[in-house]
């Protein structure tokens, strides 16, 4: 049976209560767990957190636009353009969407499935239809 983080966190409060310290609260975790708990460094901020007077032992909501939607909308723009003009260089494709490189880059690489073939982004597995269309493209350089 596996305890959840959310669980050791309440371990670790109950322990702040009856006063235990870091080192006896961590000492229990690995003899009642073994290796599935939280490492020390861990157990010493909560224990922190929970003296302070924190109360909760769920993470906090975090602020700002879920990392999906900013994801989902890059790709869309980068498809956009894509879908314009295959012979974007990086740094022309980060100019033109706003988005850093990076992020242009992996999701050319990792949700497009593109990659860089003689100056035109082109699909990982071609087809045999696009096979010929970029041997046809690149016989007549």
């Amino acid at each position: 049976m596996e305890v959840t983080r959310v669980e050791q966190r309440s371990y670790i409060k109950r322990a702040v209560l009856q006063e235990r310290n870091v080192m006896e609260c961590r000492s229990e975790f690995v003899e009642a767990l073994g290796s599935n708990t939280l490492p020390y460094r861990t157990v010493a901020r909560w224990v922190g957190k929970f003296q302070q007077g924190r109360v909760s032992t769920s993470d906090e909501q975090c602020s700002g636009r879920p990392f999906s939607v900013w994801t989902d909308m890059a790709r869309a723009v980068i498809e956009q353009l894509m879908d314009e003009d295959r012979r974007w260089m990086l740094l022309d494709l980060e100019r033109a969407s706003g988005i850093d490189k990076r992020i242009v880059h992996r999701i050319l690489r990792n949700e497009l499935h593109l990659r860089k073939i003689a100056a035109l982004w082109v699909p990982h597995a071609l087809k045999e239809v696009q096979r010929w269309l970029c041997s046809d493209h690149f016989a007549r350089w």
